[in-house]
């Protein structure tokens, strides 16, 4: 992980914790890995545009991450049952 372009990395935890906040929603055994190939992904697009200073992609890759999460989570959260899990 090499990013070091100013607010990078808080943009992408204000993306991961919208995200945590529907993931929270959902019982925990019912929740996909949001951490496993699609993040490595996104860490190696954000580390690549951080890299040649494109600071717009950089933010297009986090965007798309959430984007992809919320698709994948909202459903779930929706037919989660309620206090389950908690």
């Amino acid at each position: 992980m090499r990013r070091s372009m100013p607010g990078i990395n808080a943009e992408l935890a204000v993306a991961v914790r919208r995200v945590n906040v529907i993931s929270e929603a959902i019982p925990e055994s019912h929740r996909p890995d949001m951490a496993g190939e699609r993040w490595a992904r996104l860490e190696d697009e954000i580390d690549r545009a951080c890299g040649v200073g494109d600071r717009d992609a950089a933010l297009a890759a986090i965007q798309r991450w959430e984007q992809h999460a919320q698709r994948v989570l909202e459903p779930l959260a929706l037919d989660a049952p309620l206090g389950v899990g908690r």
